[in-house]
């Protein structure tokens, strides 16, 4: 890296709204104000999608090599769009409107989650095929962002205030944290998160794990070991959700 200033922002006649940059920081795609066309803009070329579909988007994520963009929408489906010819590749549709989703680090692979499933559920499809691969359910709620860890397993809300890890391809969840207690004096009887884990991050490297979780009294910040599994800190971080530093060592 060289320091040097990346110019991404749309020009000043642009009509933009939100705005995503792709993994490389060489790519950005942006919503109008309407909410009802995007735009992609490569070192290549630009280009601007103007669909009756389109209406209701409110996010655009790309996929960890660029390639791929995900617009979802409030009616209940994904768009999936190839960003270096600018054409649409597949819908993937819900019954109700997708909460959050994420692309997996190096598969084909998207995970969603829908706002009306019933228990909790989240939805793995291939990205490639544009075909659903399975839906697990009894997941309580979803993480926002919702995201996989380094090493491929999807990280999720579980009941009783702790998260845990979900295999892709079984669809089955590998293994959990232990449910997280306040501070507390000797005989005093634990008391467990008023909420649920709301909020995650990893280190690059997935030894470590970031939790943030609300509570009627303040917000609570939990840094864990994510091989041992422990809690090593607990931070009281009001009204905000920090995140770990993407960076090795860090």
């Amino acid at each position: 890296m060289t320091g040097a200033i990346i110019s991404l922002v749309p020009g000043s006649g642009d009509d933009s709204g939100s705005l995503t940059p792709a993994p490389d920081l060489q790519t950005l795609a942006w919503l109008n104000r309407a909410g009802d066309a995007f735009t992609v803009r490569t070192p290549e070329r630009r280009w601007t999608a103007r669909l009756s579909g389109l209406r209701g988007t409110q996010s655009l994520t790309f996929s960890p090599d660029g390639r791929t963009r995900a617009a979802m929408n409030v009616y209940g489906y994904v768009q999936l769009w190839d960003v270096a010819m600018g054409r649409r590749r597949a819908t993937l549709g819900w019954r109700s409107q997708p909460r959050s989703l994420t692309f997996h680090p190096t598969r084909p692979v998207l995970a969603v989650n829908e706002t009306g499933a019933p228990e909790g559920s989240v939805t793995l499809w291939d990205t490639k095929a544009g075909e659903k691969v399975r839906t697990s359910q009894g997941l309580k709620s979803a993480l926002r962002p919702l995201l996989f860890a380094p090493d491929g397993t999807l990280l999720v809300p579980m009941p009783r205030y702790t998260v845990g890890w979900v295999d892709p391809q079984s669809g089955q969840v590998v293994r959990r944290l232990a449910t997280f207690t306040e501070p507390r004096e000797p005989g005093v009887p634990f008391r467990t998160c008023a909420r649920d884990v709301d909020a995650a991050s990893f280190r690059a490297d997935g030894e470590q794990l970031l939790t943030h979780s609300s509570k009627r009294r303040g917000d609570t910040t939990g840094l864990y070991d994510v091989p041992g599994g422990g809690l090593l800190k607990t931070f009281d971080t009001r009204e905000s959700a920090p995140s770990l530093r993407p960076m090795e060592g860090h």
